[in-house]
């Protein structure tokens, strides 16, 4: 096992261990804890947090075998660079839990060439899996969500014309090119498209737009979730009625929250995550998360994280202790029955993932449809 200097005194997820056992397993994870996407990488920090005490609670580890570093990446490519060469370099890590799309690519070929493995939990660019090396992925793409969008609205909801308003980033670009080709592929017609910068929740350049083309019937929304519920608030107060698609960024209370009643309706695709299961893991877990963190929200960012850590975990209590190891672990993973379903990795990697469709009926997210 890797040795550590005791200098290395850094804030470990374990709240009251020995962080600094010269045996401890070092993992990273390089979430977003400042900045615009601070609230969601709380969510995600928790969704780690959690991992590691029920992985000691169900004595798949012991206490202090493995150490979680945090680092702030604020969701900054330049700043998760400095990040993630401080955790290879310094601490030794031997995998890392990265979060953003800009961020997991501009950590990609870091990690690739350190040998350290990246599993990813939220960022779907199609750019991240093209290639069967250390980046692991436990979401499905934008051209998968997108492709499975499109086929959605063209022949189950029988939606013939389209607007699509897209995230000017990688994922946003992802969706955009998926869900055009596929969508007029099937004969369907895009009457509008739209780049929206990030954390830009004015849309009434869009929202006029829309209005001039009175027989779109779908508008797909690829967007940040508390974006979408801007553009869908905005949306409704201006008149428009149009049915709105997007995916699984929207499954949070903070969406709902934004949008109020103008999220009834909204459809979205998902990746199998039930907040209010019955199940005696998500049961638990929704206690433990008002017991630590008094705290009533329980979400995809939480359960994703959760996964991707206890995938970590896992992998480092069968004895996989350095990034190869874990690396081929993974690829010998024929099924991990995660909260966020039944995930399969591809030959590149990537999440093969069953997706749900989910709607919002009276404010509260409800199963349309599992595919």
């Amino acid at each position: 096992m890797k040795k550590i200097s005791l200098l290395l005194i850094t804030f470990c997820l374990l709240v009251g261990c020995s962080s600094n056992k010269e045996n401890s397993i070092m993992v990273g994870a390089v979430l977003p804890l400042t900045g615009n996407y601070a609230q969601y990488g709380k969510y995600m920090k928790q969704g780690i947090e959690l991992a590691i005490e029920d992985a000691i609670d169900n004595k798949k580890i012991e206490e202090g075998q493995v150490t979680f570093i945090f680092e702030d990446s604020k969701a900054e490519a330049r700043t998760s660079v400095n990040a993630i060469n401080k955790l290879i370099e310094h601490d030794n890590i031997i995998a890392c839990i990265p979060a953003t799309s800009a961020v997991t690519l501009a950590m990609k070929p870091i990690t690739n060439k350190n040998e350290v493995v990246l599993i990813n939990a939220t960022a779907i660019s199609p750019l991240i899996e093209d290639a069967k090396d250390f980046v692991f992925s436990i979401i499905p793409d934008a051209t998968f969500e997108g492709n499975f969008l499109a086929n959605y609205a063209y022949y189950v909801l029988k939606k013939k014309r389209a607007a699509i308003i897209y995230r000017n980033d990688q994922s946003g670009i992802g969706f955009n090119e998926s869900i055009s080709k596929k969508f007029r592929e099937h004969g369907g017609e895009i009457k509008y498209i739209g780049a929206q910068q990030p954390n830009d929740n004015n849309f009434m350049s869009h929202i006029l737009k829309i209005k001039e083309f009175s027989d779109i019937d779908v508008i797909f929304v690829m967007l940040f979730g508390p974006e979408v519920a801007n553009f869908a608030k905005q949306s409704k107060e201006n008149g428009i009625e149009k049915q709105i698609m997007t995916y699984e960024t929207f499954n949070s209370q903070t969406a709902l929250s934004i949008a109020g009643n103008s999220a009834n309706g909204i459809i979205f695709c998902s990746p199998k995550f039930d907040k209010n299961s019955k199940d005696s893991l998500s049961i638990r877990l929704r206690n433990k998360i008002k017991e630590k963190y008094n705290q009533s929200e329980y979400n995809y960012f939480i359960a994703a994280h959760y996964d991707a850590a206890m995938l970590i975990i896992e992998g480092i209590s069968q004895g996989n202790i350095s990034g190869q190891e874990l690396k081929n672990y993974l690829y010998q993973t024929n099924l991990y029955k995660g909260l966020t379903g039944e995930i399969r990795f591809s030959e590149k990697g990537g999440a093969e993932v069953p997706l749900v469709v989910f709607t919002v009926k009276n404010e509260k997210f409800t199963i349309l449809e599992e595919i």
